[in-house]
């Protein structure tokens, strides 16, 4: 993998969790960064190269792990993604990815027929 297309991956991944999971806005992140909006977009599109500083910050703001930010794309589009909320106030984000998803189909498909020959 070059480097062009590792910031892409970042980059992607960083505007994937702003949007899908924060819901910040470029402005309001870029804010948090002390850097223009503009500077915030360029990240999110491969286009600039980025800090390990302000990588973890970016990752400090999205709440996610640093490590996150740095998978490859298709591990995060492969994967459901669950907000949670509870009384106590606080917040957080589950992510199951496909061998996992594939693991519970499969045993999803063995409780329907053990149903099935029950009945």
């Amino acid at each position: 993998m070059n480097k062009s297309e590792l910031l892409r991956i970042i980059g992607s991944n960083i505007k994937f969790y702003r949007e899908k999971l924060s819901n910040f806005s470029q402005s309001h992140i870029a804010s948090e960064l002390n850097i223009s909006a503009t500077s915030l977009s360029h990240i999110e599109n491969g286009k600039s190269d980025i800090t390990i500083s302000r990588l973890e910050s970016i990752a400090k703001i999205l709440k996610v792990d640093i490590l996150t930010l740095l998978n490859k794309e298709d591990d995060i589009k492969d994967s459901i993604i669950n907000n949670f909320y509870n009384n106590s106030g606080n917040k957080g984000v589950n992510i199951m990815y496909q061998n996992q998803l594939e693991i519970i189909r499969h045993s999803y498909e063995a409780s329907l027929k053990t149903k099935d020959e029950f009945i």
